[in-house]
């Protein structure tokens, strides 16, 4: 998306048209969450909504773009309401 290109590394979109970092993460969290009729229980940080975290190993607004590709992880356990839900 960062970068113009789709998945296959086919240009879709010129320089003009590439969203900006912010902007990107906006569509991927709140606006998901708005289209999917579900901004009043995820989509953003706020106490009571649901959550799901991505831990990164580089800056994600300052590594440059194409830099490296996210891999698979394995979760060791789950929270809801603020204590764990299921552990391995």
């Amino acid at each position: 998306m960062l970068d113009g290109k789709t998945v296959g590394g086919n240009h879709h979109a010129g320089p003009e048209e590439t969203p900006s970092r912010e902007l990107a993460l906006r569509l991927y969290t709140l606006n998901s969450a708005w289209f999917s009729f579900d901004e009043d229980k995820r989509g953003s940080l706020e106490v009571g909504k649901l959550a799901d975290f991505a831990i990164l190993d580089q800056d994600y607004f300052s590594v440059p773009v194409g830099a490296h590709r996210a891999h698979g992880v394995a979760a060791d356990c789950g929270w809801r309401q603020g204590g764990p839900c299921r552990q391995p």
